[in-house]
């Protein structure tokens, strides 16, 4: 099976630090996430787990299906949250859940559309009364840096889109839909969408 090389916790860590993408979790955090201490986060596709040094004191657990992130984020964040190799889509540990935030970094870019609705299905189900989902996708829009196009084009997700339609997507869940076209920049020009999907 032919493995990209940023499926390689190491080189996906890297990869990350080189554009700057902290200052995007940062802000994302900041802007839209906006936990509070004790609440109950759940992290689809977590990667190595690096949304956690930006959350306060949160009862976190992580998801994703590349063993290797997972080994990694065990490894860095021991005794600070907990994580499963598993789809986002599989049933949760026993005891996981109701979430008071749901947050999905980069991962609606990698799914088909029928999947997207049947993750934010998921989502809404897991979630507490008041709860959010909160998302945040490359995406294409109109008058792009040529660079970001190049970016959204070749990216291992094949199913990058318009802000638009990831936000058409979401509505198949959640009632309460907010959009933003804003999420801080990285050191490479590029285009973010953001979804806050309210229960």
């Amino acid at each position: 099976m032919r493995t990209h090389l940023l499926d390689l916790g190491a080189a996906y860590a890297f990869f990350q630090r080189a554009v700057g993408i902290s200052a995007v979790r940062e802000y994302l955090v900041e802007q839209y996430i906006r936990p509070a201490p004790g609440a109950r986060v759940l992290d689809f596709a977590c990667g190595t787990g690096n949304m956690l040094p930006f959350l306060p004191e949160v009862d976190y657990l992580g998801v994703d299906t590349n063993p290797d992130y997972v080994a990694r984020a065990t490894k860095k964040h021991f005794g600070r949250g907990r994580f499963a190799c598993q789809s986002v889509l599989d049933p949760l540990p026993a005891g996981a859940g109701p979430f008071d935030i749901i947050i999905g970094f980069g991962i609606l870019h990698h799914l088909p559309d029928d999947a997207c609705v049947a993750l934010c299905r998921h989502a809404e189900r897991v979630l507490a009364a008041g709860g959010r989902f909160i998302t945040l996708d490359g995406c294409y829009r109109d008058g792009q840096h040529p660079l970001a196009y190049w970016l959204n084009r070749f990216d291992r997700g094949k199913f990058v889109r318009t802000g638009e339609a990831y936000e058409s997507l979401a509505r198949s869940a959640f009632p309460s839909v907010r959009r933003y076209d804003y999420c801080g920049k990285l050191r490479i020009p590029t285009d973010h969408c953001v979804l806050v999907c309210e229960r």
